[in-house]
């Protein structure tokens, strides 16, 4: 019984823990990046080591890709860095201030 648990225990806490605690940190390097080559770095940095996080699952039985590939994961986690900065731009917009 214990041998399901496992890998259904570290999916969630790739889904649940792991992914938004990356991508908050992504936002707070990006912020702090004060070029564009080195915001564009974060973000690319930050895609490729989700993506790498994504790999190891797979390899480790940890989820199956069905009718779904790792270059569409790579979009998925673009597009979720990129919702992380977006929602942070809004709420620092509605707060009325710079947090730099």
């Amino acid at each position: 019984m214990k041998e399901k648990w496992v890998p259904y225990t570290a999916y969630l806490l790739d889904r649940s823990i792991l992914k938004p605690v990356l991508i908050m940190l992504q936002v707070n390097l990006f912020i702090k990046a004060r070029s564009y080559i080195r915001k564009g770095i974060v973000l690319i940095s930050s895609v490729l080591i989700l993506l790498m996080i994504s790999f190891m699952s797979v390899q480790l039985n940890i989820v199956e890709f069905k009718e779904w590939a790792f270059w569409l994961e790579a979009i998925y986690l673009l597009c979720l860095n990129l919702i992380g900065l977006i929602s942070y731009t809004l709420f620092n917009k509605i707060r009325g201030g710079s947090r730099d």
